[in-house]
């Protein structure tokens, strides 16, 4: 996808083209560093930044002074998804429109933008696909716990709470604090990196110096800074071949201990504002030291004693009855106790395994307590606390692996292990995550949005998400402050919520609005809307998927519907043994409602009958086999057959009656071309030698055929053929239905003299061929314009134009 800024605020300013992924606004980027003073003092120095994110293009304003308007609405720190067509305005006066396109229809790069210089040119030449950048971060204070870390795909965020810096948190908690969760990132210019500042607290240091506004490139030997001195890295720069980009390939070309990032970063993630948490240190006062079973035992007796006593005085009981209640009591208390360190145990044992780490046995242990105390809340702590240990680490990394069935192996076995969990906690939630993933994996694979019959993945991820979204951010947080290994499961997923949320917005209502159009049982009516519907989604909304193939169901399923109405045996067994459904619905649609093929074979079987004794010459009995069937079901097609035989057998009768009359050659020779060597075999094998003897009036008919449709070919080439403005008109004229007309029977003209030369077994003249050629040539030509116009016309429009121009190949006689 390609994307650049027509300027509104004056004439002879070029185009602003974003030259890789990202276009910086400020007072110093270029070209806007050139522009004349009333414009360039209107920007900051970081004023905004343009980016595109797969296919979508996006403004978000870095709190600038004078402000970015989309449209003429503010644009806040959060960014903002641009339209082809869309206005933004800089300041007050710099406005531009936006426009996208894929990249093969931007061929041409813009001409010279104003006071761009020749150097920046060649710094955002694109790398030959062959080669790529990478960039090593190497320790400058050794022996520190540093690793380099070997960037290969671009944006990479600095971020002490995501990525590779969120790994140093709790080894180096202190100068952690240094570094922002926005702090600065990387991207590449063509073959070269720069480095930007995200207004971290504490900034980010080139060879340092603080950086302070614009980008600023990288070169190797730089030192770069983030927050702490203890972050500082040297800069090495490289170019390495495509092939290279394995992780084996790589590690064996950098430092021993090297992290290797192989994901780039969402400019989403980098330009989304998300405040610092405020931090704050705990307050220091020691635990409370723990207490025995005897000692706690003690206590609640002691407490227990005292206040019964009281009440027991008041009570107006007799000696008796007071002892049989004391051992009553006495019972229930022992039992209550035994049932109290019993279970206190199995809690003990059950967080001293917690504390080794031993996730499955200690889950084992606090579930089956769970199963006979399942209202105790600490308990179900434990758990929940056994159940993360047992499954994120592993799941995780199934995850990150792509191994999406490992991933559900692992939660259906935590399920198993894990009965207390209902319809929240890390479960359920890590069920939403693979989903989530899996569907953004097959999104990118198809490089579209795919139409849905049920209920679109869109719609059901973002209801499951809503439902419980704040416990499911806490949750995500607890979970990769306790797993270093959940980060990047939880990176990716926010950014993948973030383009849900954002394709949602845009084509969920739309595409359930087509889906309950064309999903439905229809008739000639609802389908010419169904497909006009299909036609405007696909014009309106290109990224949506399968909507060719909805629409090719639809025509499909009315063809069998109009076959199925017209009692045309012959079409429907034709239309239904070519029939192919995308959709389970109309599948399963056409199975309820219309007869399957082998309902039909005994009537078929009669048809076939009829076939074989009409071309063996027993015309009669032909007949009264139609004659049958036109009394049954499906008796139309033979009700017609029959009238169409009737009459070739009558023309066939009559033609001795005409021999040695004026008529007899010209009846000859249309009756012989119009009958079929196969079909009408008998009668075709009759009348071959008549044919043969008459082969000079044939060859005469040929050249008068040719010679009127080069005429009419003339004159179509006369009138301008059918013109672009004639194809687009949504109503047929009169000027197209002549222009086409004369087209269809100058190809009708040929089709017959080419009919009747292959009866002779004689060759057209190549000027004859050259003309055919141009007739043919033509009518496709027209054809494949008009269909092109499918989502300008609709289905309908399209299929009434294509009517009237000359059938295709397959379908000539």
């Amino acid at each position: 996808m390609k994307a650049w800024l027509k300027p509104l605020f004056g004439d002879g300013y070029a185009d602003v083209e974003l030259r890789g992924l990202l276009l910086p606004v400020g007072l110093g980027d270029a070209p806007f560093d050139s522009y004349p003073e009333e414009f360039r003092l209107q920007l900051d120095e970081r004023h905004a930044r343009l980016f595109l994110d797969g296919n979508t293009l996006y403004v978000v304003d870095l709190n600038s002074a004078t402000g970015t308007l989309h449209n003429g609405q503010a644009v806040g720190l959060d960014p903002v998804a641009v339209a082809a067509g869309d206005v933004l305005c800089f300041g007050k006066d710099l406005c531009f429109e936006a426009a996208l396109a894929p990249a093969e229809e931007r061929a041409e790069e813009s001409a010279g933008s104003l006071g761009a210089s020749s150097d920046e040119s060649e710094r955002t030449q694109i790398l030959a696909p062959s080669t790529r950048p990478r960039l090593l971060l190497l320790p400058v204070r050794s022996g520190k716990g540093l690793n380099p870390i070997a960037v290969s795909v671009f944006p990479f965020l600095v971020s002490k709470s995501t990525g590779h810096f969120a790994v140093y948190v709790q080894q180096f908690a202190s100068e952690s604090n240094f570094v922002s969760r926005r702090h600065a990132h990387i991207y590449a210019k063509g073959a070269d990196l720069f480095i930007e500042d995200l207004g971290s607290t504490n900034g980010t240091l080139l060879n340092g110096r603080r950086l302070d506004g614009s980008a600023e490139q990288l070169n190797t030997d730089d030192t770069l800074q983030f927050g702490h001195e203890l972050f500082s890295f040297k800069v090495v720069l490289e170019s390495v071949p495509v092939e290279d980009g394995s992780s084996a390939a790589t590690r064996r070309t950098v430092p021993e201990g090297t992290i290797l990032v192989s994901k780039a970063a969402s400019f989403l993630d980098v330009y989304c504002d998300k405040p610092e948490d405020e931090e704050s240190a705990e307050e220091g006062r020691p635990p409370a030291a723990e207490q025995s079973h005897i000692e706690r035992f003690k206590s609640v007796f002691g407490s227990l004693r005292d206040t019964s006593i009281a009440a027991w005085e008041q009570l107006p009981l007799s000696r008796e009855l007071r002892l049989g209640l004391v051992a009553l009591v006495a019972v229930l208390l022992l039992g209550g106790l035994a049932a109290w360190l019993l279970a206190d145990d199995r809690m003990a044992t059950v967080t001293e395994l917690l504390e080794e780490q031993q996730y499955e046995p200690a889950l084992r242990l606090v579930e089956g307590y769970l199963a006979e105390n399942p209202e105790d809340e600490a308990a179900q702590r434990l758990a929940d606390d056994a159940l993360t240990g047992f499954v994120v680490p592993v799941w995780s990394q199934a995850m990150l692996s792509g191994d999406y069935q490992a991933a559900e192996e692992v939660l259906s076995t935590a399920q198993s292990l894990a009965p207390s969990q209902g319809d929240e906690g890390v479960l359920p939630l890590l069920h939403w995550l693979g989903d989530l993933q899996r569907y953004t994996s097959e999104r990118d694979a198809a490089a579209s949005i795919q139409l849905s019959e049920g209920d679109h993945p869109m719609g059901v991820l973002l209801e499951r998400w809503e439902a419980h979204s704040d416990d499911n951010l806490r949750l995500l947080e607890e979970l990769a402050r306790a797993h270093p290994v959940f980060e990047p499961v939880r990176t990716d997923a926010l950014s993948q919520l973030r383009a849900l949320k954002s394709d949602a917005s845009v084509l969920l209502d739309a595409m359930t609005a087509v889906r309950d159009q064309v999903l439905q049982p229809l008739d000639p009516q609802t389908g010419a809307a169904a497909l006009t519907a299909l036609d405007s989604l696909q014009r309106d909304y290109p990224r949506v998927g399968g909507v060719a193939d909805w629409r090719a169901d639809v025509r499909a399923y009315l063809r069998l519907k109009a076959a199925y109405a017209a009692n045309s045996l012959r079409d429907y067994m034709r239309e239904r043994q070519a029939a192919s459904f995308s959709t389970e619905y109309f599948a399963e649609l056409v199975a309820s409602e219309l007869p399957a093929l082998d309902e039909l074979q005994a009537l078929a079987s009669d048809y076939a009958l009829a076939d074989r004794q009409w071309q063996a010459g027993e015309l009669a009995a032909a007949l009264e086999i139609l004659e049958k069937l036109a009394q049954g079901p499906w008796g139309q097609e033979a009700q017609n057959l029959l009238v169409a035989r009737r009459q070739l057998r009558a023309e066939f009768l009559r033609l001795p009656d005409l021999y040695q009359t004026a008529d007899y050659q010209s009846s000859l020779l249309e009756f012989y071309t119009r009958i079929d060597p196969q079909r009408d075999k008998f009668m075709f094998d009759a009348l071959q030698s008549d044919f043969s003897n008459e082969q000079e009036f044939a060859e005469q008919r040929v050249s008068e055929l040719y010679a009127a449709a080069e005429e009419i070919w003339q004159e179509y080439q006369t009138g301008g053929g059918i013109s672009g403005a004639l194809r687009l008109e949504s109503e047929i004229s009169q000027r197209y239905r002549e222009q086409a007309g004369r087209l269809t029977e100058a190809h009708s003209k040929l089709q017959d003299a080419a009919q009747i030369l292959g009866l002779l077994g004689s060759v057209p003249s190549g000027t004859v061929n050259a003309l055919n050629a141009a007739v043919v040539s033509e009518a496709e030509r027209q054809r494949a314009a008009i269909e092109d116009l499918s989502a300008v016309l609709g289905s309908a429009a399209v299929d009434d134009k294509t009517a009237l121009l000359p059938a295709p190949a397959k379908e000539s006689k």
